[in-house]
């Protein structure tokens, strides 16, 4: 699924915040010849609580190895669901929630 394929809202009004990488996992799918990864991270909003997430995005070989546990990404969520968030900020990446 690409960028384009996401809900555009997240992406137009969504806050923008930086999240701490966790955890990194192969999810078995493959796009195009890319990897699916799954990633849980740490995302943390100015002047809001701190909270977890997951979120799965499409990655050449060359970015999975840049999204490796403790790697800090840009991301987008939704304040009135934070569960719902995004990659924003990452070269090579096609993300999905």
């Amino acid at each position: 699924m690409s960028r384009s394929e996401q809900p555009r809202d997240l992406f137009k009004h969504g806050e923008t915040a930086t999240a701490r990488v966790l955890r990194r996992w192969d999810t078995g799918v493959v796009f195009n010849g890319y990897p699916q990864i799954g990633l849980l991270l740490e995302v943390h909003p100015a002047g809001r609580a701190t909270f977890q997430a997951e979120v799965k995005t499409v990655v050449d070989q060359l970015h999975r190895a840049e999204l490796g546990p403790g790697a800090v990404v840009e991301v987008r969520f939704d304040p009135d669901q934070p569960a719902r968030v995004a990659l924003s900020a990452l070269p090579g990446a096609n993300t999905h929630v």
